[in-house]
C-alpha cells in the first residue's frame, strides 16, 4: 500500500454532469520545490477512467508557505456516470481515495465557476491550551466562494455554526468563547464553504477535525453573591455562594473560603459546582472581604477576592453608596500572591499547605 503523504483538500459534496469539475489540492511547500502530482479518476457507471498531472495555480495561503495544484475532470467523462471517484498521487505516495455523486446541475445555475473551493485550516494545531483564553479558529480558502465559510463546532453533544469572517492576514476566522471552549473535553469542528455550483468540507459531522485541549487553567468562577462592590441592606442579608467550574473537577479537600480574613472552608457547604456560607451571627454594618481559593483535579489553582457592603436603608437612599454589579473576574492564585494589599491571613494559610 502506498504511503499517505501531507495535503490538503476539501471534497465536494456533489458533482455535476456535462459540467468540468476543477479539484484543487494544497501542499506545504517547505523546501519550495515544484511537485510532480497528478490525480486519478474513474467513474462509476461509464467506462471513463485517466490519470491527470496536477498544474500549480495562482493562490496566496497562509503568506505563500503553501503550494496549490489543480487539475480539470473534463464533462465528457462525467456525462452518464453515477459517481467520481478519485484520489491524489505523489512519487510513489497517495492520498485518501474520495467518493462524489454524479448528478444534474440545476436549472437555473449558470456556467461559472466550476473550481470546488480548497480549504486550508492555519489554527488551531493539536493541542489547545485553556489559559490561552477564547479560541480562535482559522483557515484560508483558494477558490470562489459565494457566501462567508460556517465553522460548526461541536457543544453539548450537538455542533454549533459559527460564521467566519475575514481578518486582516486575508483568511477566515471564528472565536470560540473561553466560557464554551473550557466545558470542552476535546474540540471538535469542520468547516463548510459554499461555490458557485460546489459545497466543500474540510471534515465532516460523522469525522470532525479534532484537537486536544489540555487543562493548564484553574477553575472559571461563574456567579457570586453578594457580588464585588455590592450593598445589600441588613435585613436582605443572606448566605455567601459562589457557582464554579472545571472540566477536570475540582479538588474541594484543597479549596478555601475566607470571610473577613477567617478560614470558614470547615463551615462552609462544598460541592462539586458550588460553595455556600452562612455566617453564624449577622455580619456587621460595613465593608466585609469575602476570598476563595480553588484548585482543580491536576492542581491549577483559582483566586477570586471580593469586596461588599452590608448597609442601611438610609445609606442606599441617600446614594451614598452606589451598588455596582459586574462580572466577577478570576485571577491565577499565583499572580495574586504579589498583589499589593493582599490579605495575608489567606496568604499563610496556602504557604502551610504547600
Amino acid at each position: 500500500m502506498a504511503k499517505l503523504f501531507s495535503y490538503y483538500h476539501a471534497p465536494p459534496t456533489v458533482a455535476f454532469r456535462r459540467r468540468s469539475l476543477v479539484l484543487q489540492l494544497i501542499l506545504p511547500d517547505e523546501e519550495s520545490v515544484l511537485e510532480d502530482v497528478r490525480l486519478f479518476y474513474s467513474v462509476q457507471g461509464g467506462e471513463q477512467s485517466a490519470t491527470l498531472r496536477m498544474l500549480p495555480v495562482d493562490g496566496l495561503v497562509n503568506e505563500e508557505s503553501y503550494s496549490v495544484y489543480a487539475a480539470t475532470v473534463r464533462a465528457d467523462a462525467l456525462g452518464e456516470g453515477e459517481w467520481l471517484t478519485y484520489r491524489f498521487l505523489r512519487e510513489g505516495e497517495e492520498s485518501a481515495e474520495y467518493t462524489v455523486l454524479l448528478t444534474e446541475a440545476p436549472e437555473e445555475a449558470e456556467i461559472a465557476d466550476t473550481v470546488v473551493p480548497a480549504i486550508l485550516p492555519l489554527a488551531p494545531t493539536a493541542r489547545v491550551r485553556l489559559t490561552s483564553g477564547d479560541l480562535d479558529i482559522s483557515f484560508a480558502v483558494a477558490g470562489k466562494e459565494l457566501a462567508p465559510p460556517t465553522v460548526y463546532v461541536k457543544e453539548n453533544g450537538a455542533f454549533v455554526p459559527y460564521l467566519a469572517e475575514p481578518n486582516r492576514q486575508g483568511a477566515y476566522a471564528v472565536t470560540v468563547p473561553f466560557e464554551r471552549l473550557s466545558r470542552m473535553e476535546r474540540l471538535q469542528y469542520y468547516i463548510e464553504v459554499k461555490g458557485d455550483l460546489y459545497t466543500a468540507t474540510l471534515g465532516t459531522e460523522a469525522v470532525p477535525r479534532v484537537a486536544r485541549i489540555k487543562d493548564n487553567a484553574g477553575p472559571a468562577i461563574l456567579s457570586v453573591y453578594p457580588a464585588d462592590t455590592q450593598v445589600i441592606e441588613k435585613e436582605l442579608e443572606s448566605e455567601i455562594r459562589l457557582e464554579y467550574f472545571d472540566i477536570s473537577g475540582v479538588n474541594l479537600s484543597t479549596s478555601i473560603l475566607c470571610v473577613d480574613g477567617r478560614n470558614v472552608s470547615a463551615a462552609a457547604r462544598w460541592e462539586q459546582e458550588s460553595v455556600s456560607y452562612r455566617p453564624e451571627k449577622p455580619l456587621a454594618y460595613g465593608e466585609h472581604i469575602v476570598e476563595v481559593s480553588l484548585r482543580d483535579k491536576l492542581g491549577n489553582r483559582t483566586y477570586q477576592k471580593i469586596t461588599f457592603s452590608i448597609g442601611d436603608g438610609a445609606e442606599k437612599s441617600d446614594g451614598k453608596v452606589a451598588a455596582k454589579l459586574k462580572k466577577a473576574q478570576a485571577v491565577p492564585l499565583q499572580a495574586a500572591k504579589i498583589i499589593a494589599g493582599a490579605i495575608s491571613t489567606l496568604k499563610d494559610i496556602l504557604s502551610a499547605r504547600e
